[in-house]
C-alpha cells in the first residue's frame, strides 16, 4: 500500500514549525551528575510551607522518589497553595524534578508546559524550549494536542486580511509539522479533520487558487486515508461526496485507484483494535521491573502489538514508512514501561537492522538516562561507542555504570557495617573471608543480603566488561589499570580477579602467559580463602596448562585450609578426585580414593568412587546400565566443570543451571547435599533414586502387560502450574535439630528393593483385574454388551466424576499454611511416612470402580446415605454370581 502525496514518516521532511515553537536540537543526555539530583526530594519546598496532605505526599516522594502519583498530585495541588502562587521559581525547579525522574510521561509535561504558559507567556523563547524537549521525548498524540492549542491560541484568525492571512498560514504548518509525526497514531483521525476543515476556511481570490485549494484538500484526504485509525470510514465517505461534488466522472477513477487503500486502513484498524484492547487492560509501569505476572502480561500486549507492525500487514512498500509505523508503536510501549531495558534494546536493535545507526544510538542514550544500572542498556551503548571509534564516550559508559553500583553497595556497607569493637569479636577465618569493611552477615536481613550481593556481583561484572574494553581497545597495560581500580575490598568478587587471569593469558606477552596468570589466580584463592570457587577455576586452568602437579597441590592445599568450610571442601574433593582420574596413575588414584573414605565416611563409598572414575562428562553409564540408577552425577560434574561457581551456590545463575541439571538428572550429586551447597543448608539429604524405578524391571512389566513403550508414573504429569516458595533453610538456628540423620547405603537399597517389589506387585494385580474384566465381558451375550455399552449419561445414567488435578489440591492446601518463610518446625520425615503407606493393607487399584471387585459396604457406609454403594443392574454380573458396586 503507498500513500499519496508525501505520506508522513516518509524521507521528504515536513515543512518546519512556526518560529514560536519550533522544536529546538534534542537535549544532551543527562549525565551522572543530573540524574542523581534529579532523584533528590524537592529542596526547594520548605517543608513548613506546605499543607499536611502536601507534606504527606513530599514525603512519600522522599521514601521512594519514583512514586509517579504522588510526583503528580503534588505537581497539580502545590502551584496552587500560597507558597506555590508567591514562589513560581520553586514550583518550576519541581517540575523540573519531576520531568527529570519521568521523562516521558504525558501528563506531567502538559501541566508544565500549562504552567509555563501561564506564568511566563510573554517568555516565547522559553515555551519555546519547553515544547521542542517534549515533543522530541514523549512522542504523544496528546502532547502534540497541547501544542497545536497553543499554536491557535497564539495566532487567532482576526485583524486585518493579511494579519488572518498569516495566522492560517502558520496553524497550517503546524498541523502539517504535527501530522508528519503522529500520522501512525490510532486516533489521529480527529485531527485529519480538523486540518481538512481548516483548508477549507481558506479564502481565495481567484479560480486558479480555487483549483489549487481543491486540489491540496484531495491530497491530504488520500493522506488521512492512508493509514489506519478510528476515523478512516468517515473521512472516506466525506472524501466520495467531495470528489463527487467536483466532477463525477473524475472521481470514480480517482475512488477507484484509492479504494484498495481504504480496503486496507479498514481491516488494518479492526485488526489492530484487538491488539490495543489488550494494552489498554493494564495501567503504566513507571517504576523499574519486578517481573510479576501482570507485567509481563502487559509486555507480551505490546510485543504483539509490535510484531503485528513489523509483519507488514497492510503492505507497505515504502521502508521509511515501515520503520516509522514501527518506531512508533515502539515509543507507545516504552511511554507505557519506560523503564524495562528490553523494550530499548529490542527498539534500537530494530533501528540498526533497519540501517539507521545513529537512531539506534540515540535510543540507547535515552535508555541509559532512564534505565538506572542496566547491565543490558550500559553494555550495549558502551559496544556501539567502541564499534563507532568514540572511545571517550564508550568508558564514560562504563564508569556511569560502575558509579552507580558502586554507590549502591557502599550505602549498603556503611548501614550495616560493624564498630571497631564487634569487628574485633569476629572469629579470625571469617574476617579473613571477608576482607573489606567487616560486616556479620548472619544479623543481615534476607532482603538486605540480597541487594549487597547484587550490588557487589553488578559492581564486578561492569569491571570485567570494562576490563575487556580496555583490552581490546588499548592493550593488556591499559587493562590492567581498570583492574588496579577494580581491586576494592568492598565490593569486588572473585570473578572480577579471575577475569582479570584470563585477560592477562589470552592477550598478555608470550614470554609472561603463564607467570603472570598464575600469581593472579593465587591472589583469588588468598583473597577468598572460604569460597571453593577460584580455587575451582585455578585449578581448571592449571589442567589446560597442562600443569597437572600443581592442580594437585592447589586442590590439596585449599581441602586442608581451616578457612574452607566443610561442604565446600567436600566439592574440591570430588573434584580432585576427577583429576586423578584423568591424569594420575592407579595406585595414586586408588589412594586418593581411601584418603576420600577416610575423611568423608558418609558422602561416598566404593561404588561412588567406581561411578566416578569411570564416568566422563555426561557418560555415566555405569550408573544407568549396571547400578539402575540416574545418569547424574557426571552431568552434573561436567557442569561443575566449565562453571565451578555452579556447585559453592555463588549467584542466580548458576543455581539455576544447577537446578536444571538436577531436574534431569533426578539425584543428588555423588551423594552430595547440594542444597547445602545453594544456600539451603539446612534441608533434608535427598534419597536418590527412591522415586525411580529399574528400567529393566519396567520393561519386563510392561512386556507382560502386552504393551510396547515404557510405563510412564502417573506423576510425571502432575506439573505445577506455579512456583511455590520454599521455606529459608540457610538460617542458622532453628533447623539442625529437625535435621534427619542421613540412611545408610544398606538401609537405601533395602528401600529401593522394597520400592521396585510393591510396583511390580500392583502392577500385576492391576494386569489380572484387566484380564478378570476381559473374561466376563466375553462370557456376557452380545444383548447385555451393547447395553451396557450405552449405558451413561445420555440414557439416564450417572455422569461421571469430573477428573481431580492432584497439583490444584497439593496446591490449595499449601495456599492455606502460613508464608514458608516463617515456618521453623520439623521436617516431614517422607521416608518413614512413605514406609507406613507402604505397610498398610490397602485394597488394589480400582477395587471400588466401575470394573472391579469388592466387599460389601460395611457399617459405616450404611450410616451415610453418600457413601452407601448400589449393586449395578447388569446380567453379566448376576450371571457370574458377584455384585459389582459403584460407589
Amino acid at each position: 500500500m503507498e500513500p499519496n502525496g508525501g505520506a508522513p514518516g516518509s524521507a521528504s521532511a515536513p515543512p518546519p514549525p512556526p518560529a514560536a515553537a519550533a522544536p529546538a536540537p534534542a537535549p544532551a543526555p543527562a549525565t551522572p551528575a543530573t540524574t542523581a539530583a534529579a532523584a533528590d526530594p524537592p529542596a526547594q519546598i520548605p517543608p513548613g510551607a506546605l499543607p499536611p496532605r502536601l507534606d504527606r505526599l513530599r514525603q512519600r516522594t522522599v521514601e521512594n522518589p519514583l512514586d509517579y502519583d504522588a510526583w503528580r498530585l503534588l505537581a497539580t495541588e502545590y502551584p496552587g497553595t500560597p507558597a506555590g502562587r508567591a514562589d513560581p521559581a520553586a514550583v518550576n525547579a519541581l517540575f523540573e524534578r519531576i520531568v527529570r525522574l519521568f521523562p516521558y510521561g504525558t501528563r506531567i509535561w502538559s501541566m508544565y508546559i500549562d504552567f509555563t504558559v501561564h506564568t511566563a507567556r510573554d517568555d516565547h523563547e522559553a515555551i519555546s524550549r519547553l515544547f521542542a524537549r517534549s515533543l522530541r521525548a514523549v512522542h504523544s498524540l496528546d502532547l502534540y494536542r497541547v501544542y497545536l492549542q497553543y499554536i491557535r491560541k497564539q495566532h487567532p484568525f482576526n485583524g486585518s486580511e493579511l494579519e488572518v492571512a498569516h495566522a492560517r498560514s502558520v496553524v497550517i504548518q503546524a498541523y502539517e509539522f504535527v501530522l508528519g509525526d503522529v500520522a501512525h497514531d490510532r486516533d489521529v483521525g480527529p485531527l485529519w479533520l480538523e486540518y481538512i476543515a481548516l483548508l477549507k476556511t481558506v479564502a481565495v481570490s481567484n479560480q486558479f487558487e480555487e483549483q489549487r485549494k481543491l486540489d491540496e484538500l484531495s491530497a491530504v484526504y488520500q493522506r488521512a486515508i492512508a493509514f489506519p485509525h478510528a476515523n478512516v470510514e468517515p473521512i472516506w465517505r466525506e472524501w466520495e461526496v467531495f470528489e463527487n461534488g467536483r466532477n463525477k466522472l473524475a472521481a470514480r477513477k480517482i475512488i477507484q485507484d484509492r479504494v484498495q487503500t481504504f480496503v486496507a486502513s479498514r481491516n488494518g484498524f479492526r485488526a489492530l483494535r484487538s491488539f490495543w484492547d489488550a494494552v489498554d487492560k493494564f495501567a503504566p509501569v513507571t517504576t523499574a521491573p519486578t517481573f510479576a505476572s501482570a507485567e509481563k502480561a502487559q509486555l507480551a500486549a505490546w510485543r504483539a502489538l509490535i510484531d503485528w507492525e513489523k509483519g507488514n500487514a497492510l503492505k507497505i512498500d515504502d521502508p521509511n514508512v515501515r520503520y516509522a509505523r514501527v518506531a512508533w508503536a515502539y515509543w507507545q510501549a516504552i511511554g507505557a514501561m519506560t523503564r524495562f531495558p528490553e523494550l530499548w534494546y529490542e527498539f534500537a536493535a530494530f533501528a540498526s537492522a533497519a540501517g539507521r545507526p545513529d537512531d539506534a544510538l540515540n535510543i540507547l542514550k535515552s535508555a541509559a538516562d532512564v534505565c538506572d544500572g542496566s547491565y543490558l542498556v550500559h553494555f550495549s551503548l558502551a559496544d556501539m561507542y567502541e564499534a563507532k571509534g568514540d572511545k571517550p564516550n564508550c568508558t564514560a559508559t562504563y564508569e556511569r555504570l560502575v558509579a552507580y553500583w558502586t554507590a549502591k553497595a557502599e550505602t549498603l556497607i556503611k548501614q550495616h557495617a560493624l564498630t571497631p569493637e564487634e569487628a574485633a569479636a569476629l572469629p579470625s577465618a571469617v574476617a579473613a573471608a571477608q576482607g573489606g569493611t567487616p560486616i556479620d552477615t548472619e544479623r543481615l536481613a534476607d532482603a538486605d543480603r540480597a541487594a549487597l550481593d547484587e550490588a557487589r556481583h553488578a559492581v564486578s561484572l561492569a569491571w570485567i566488561m570494562y576490563m575487556r574494553m580496555a583490552a581490546r581497545t588499548g592493550g593488556v597495560g591499559e587493562m590492567r589499570g581498570v583492574f588496579r581500580r577494580a581491586r576494592n575490598p568492598d565490593t569486588r568478587t572473585w570473578q572480577v580477579i579471575v577475569a582479570s587471569a584470563l585477560l592477562e593469558y589470552h592477550r598478555g606477552p608470550s614470554e609472561s602467559a603463564l607467570t603472570v596468570p598464575k600469581k593472579i589466580f593465587a591472589f583469588a584463592c588468598q583473597a577468598f580463602p572460604a569460597d571453593p570457587a577460584p580455587v575451582l577455576a585455578f585449578a581448571d586452568w592449571l589442567l589446560g596448562t597442562r600443569d597437572h602437579v600443581n592442580a594437585v597441590s592447589t586442590l590439596v592445599k585449599a581441602i586442608n585450609s581451616p578457612a574452607m568450610p566443610d561442604d565446600a571442601k567436600r566439592v574440591l574433593a570430588h573434584r580432585l578426585a576427577r583429576v586423578h582420574a584423568e591424569v594420575s596413575d592407579l595406585r595414586t588414584l586408588a589412594q586418593f580414593e581411601a584418603e576420600i573414605q577416610a575423611q568423608f565416611p558418609a558422602e561416598s563409598n566404593t561404588v561412588d568412587h567406581a561411578r566416578r572414575r569411570y564416568a566422563f562428562m555426561d557418560l555415566d553409564l555405569v550408573a544407568a546400565r549396571d547400578l539402575g540408577l540416574p545418569a547424574g552425577p557426571a552431568a552434573l560434574a561436567s557442569a561443575l566443570a566449565f562453571s565451578p561457581d555452579l556447585a559453592a551456590g555463588l549467584g542466580g545463575v548458576g543455581e539455576s543451571v544447577l537446578a536444571k541439571t538436577l531436574a534431569r538428572s533426578g539425584s543428588s550429586f555423588l551423594g552430595l547435599n547440594l542444597a547445602a551447597t545453594s544456600g539451603q543448608s539446612g534441608s533434608a539429604p535427598a534419597v536418590s533414586s527412591s522415586d525411580t524405578t529399574n528400567p529393566a524391571q519396567q520393561q519386563g512389566d510392561d512386556a507382560g502387560s502386552g504393551r510396547d513403550t515404557p510405563r510412564r508414573r502417573v506423576l510425571d504429569d502432575w506439573v505445577a502450574p506455579a512456583h511455590v516458595a520454599a521455606p529459608d533453610v540457610s538460617r542458622a538456628s532453628g533447623w539442625a535439630a529437625y535435621r534427619p540423620p542421613r540412611m545408610t547405603d544398606d538401609e537405601e537399597r533395602a528401600l529401593n528393593d522394597r520400592h521396585r517389589q510393591l510396583v511390580a506387585a500392583a502392577m500385576r494385580e492391576e494386569r489380572e483385574m484387566r484380564q478378570a474384566r476381559a473374561a466376563a465381558a466375553a462370557a456376557a451375550p452380545p444383548a447385555a454388551r451393547d447395553d451396557d455399552r450405552h449405558r451413561g449419561p445420555a440414557s439416564g445414567g450417572p455422569a461421571p466424576p469430573p477428573p481431580v488435578n492432584p497439583t490444584e489440591v497439593l496446591l490449595g492446601h499449601v495456599a492455606m499454611l502460613p508464608p514458608a518463610a516463617d515456618f521453623i518446625g520439623p521436617f516431614v520425615d517422607v521416608v518413614g511416612l512413605l514406609r507406613i503407606v507402604g505397610d498398610l493393607a490397602l485394597p488394589p487399584p480400582g477395587a471400588y470402580s466401575a470394573g472391579g471387585s469388592g466387599g460389601g459396604s460395611g457399617d459405616a457406609d450404611r450410616g451415610d446415605p453418600r457413601r452407601r454403594k448400589r449393586p449395578l443392574d447388569d446380567p453379566a454380573t448376576a450371571a457370574g454370581g458377584a455384585k459389582r458396586y459403584r460407589s
